[in-house]
């Protein structure tokens, strides 16, 4: 079992990890990640017919097996889920709204062994004003659960085309990140953008926005999407709480996450790539790491880097390191830290690197 807190901002955000029997999978909570290569940045147009539900209903199966798997959703029944894929499929499943949970920090292990069974998919925040205490957001049922999970394996198809090799979730690609990262040669600068503070001026209308090409004409789907961006929370007690914003999505998860990347590959992605052609990039969710040559590369710069975020209205901060000098960090999860070797090679390397 593990933990990383990483901070942003006015909240720490607490990645946990749980791992089961030894396996070689672990079910990564709160990481918002996401990396794909450039033939994903043009939009697709999906059928008009009902394949896209239908795949839903396939990918609720798919996680719900595979959870089973890792001995994770123990209480959900055959005929529970029966009910939800014959809802799915008729276009009458809701979700309900979301459950607010707190602690102290101190019983944060035990309330997480107690719902993480059930609810493997959680948003887990500490806000910096009150630190010994711990707020969780999570499905207020079982079935909802399991139909988010479901919904983000499908959201994880639309962008990739498939899901992980050994995994459901987007952590399942941070090898293939890492090693993109390691393969770059002539690097003599690498600049790193955080876009973390986005997430507090990415709306709703900008995700239904990011979301709708790649739904196309089924209306079930966009409209499922859209009903989870309204979700209330609530309390135990029945009382409402709001998290940030009217207009900014709730923390959703697996969804959230995936949510997010739909819109920068929309914003940022697709403006990068016109103002920069020739430059290199990777983005690991709101990270992005983009490798210069001093010979060919001196049209990109953190200036430009900070007017391209203006025009297209994210934040960010923007970081560098030059050949032979200096480390970036990849905090997403599993941190990592990168440097440029004296043969304009990256290198990735654990946090106490060996210095070539």
């Amino acid at each position: 079992m593990k933990i990383n807190i990483m901070m942003n901002n006015q909240l720490l955000y607490i990645s946990y990890s749980l791992y089961r029997n030894n396996s070689r999978n672990a079910m990564l909570l709160n990481v918002p990640i996401s990396y794909h290569p450039l033939i994903y940045l043009f939009r697709r147009k999906y059928s008009t017919d009902n394949n896209l539900q239908l795949q839903l209903s396939k990918d609720i199966r798919y996680v719900h097996d595979y959870l089973k798997a890792e001995n994770l959703i123990p209480s959900i029944t055959p005929f529970q889920l029966s009910i939800i894929l014959q809802k799915i499929e008729n276009s009458s499943y809701k979700v309900g709204p979301l459950e607010y949970l707190t602690c102290l920090d101190e019983d944060m292990n035990k309330l997480l062994k107690d719902i993480l069974p059930d609810y493997p998919d959680i948003h887990i925040h500490v806000n910096k004003r009150n630190p010994e205490r711990i707020f969780i957001i999570k499905a207020s049922n079982i079935m909802d659960q399991i139909v988010l999970m479901g919904l983000s394996a499908t959201l994880h198809r639309l962008i990739y085309g498939s899901l992980p090799q050994n995994g459901i979730r987007l952590m399942d690609r941070f090898p293939a990140f890492l090693q993109s990262l390691e393969d770059m040669n002539n690097v003599d600068m690498m600049y790193k953008v955080d876009m973390s503070a986005s997430t507090s001026v990415i709306t709703k209308a900008l995700v239904l926005k990011a979301v709708k090409p790649f739904v196309g004409d089924n209306d079930y789907v966009f409209r499922l999407v859209s009903s989870l961006l309204e979700l209330p929370i609530y309390t135990k007690d029945g009382d409402k709480v709001l998290v940030g914003s009217d207009d900014i999505p709730p923390p959703l998860g697996e969804v959230s996450r995936l949510l997010f990347n739909f819109v920068l590959m929309d914003l940022f992605d697709r403006e990068f790539v016109k103002c920069f052609p020739e430059i290199r990039f990777r983005r690991f969710s709101h990270e992005v790491f983009v490798a210069t040559a001093d010979i060919y590369d001196v049209f990109f710069s953190e200036k430009s880097c900070y007017a391209l975020l203006g025009k297209i209205g994210l934040r960010g901060e923007i970081y560098s390191i030059s050949r032979g000098g200096g480390y970036l960090t990849c905090r997403c999860n599993i941190e990592k830290i990168l440097f440029i070797n004296n043969s304009s090679k990256v290198v990735i390397s654990d946090p106490f690197p060996i210095w070539y």
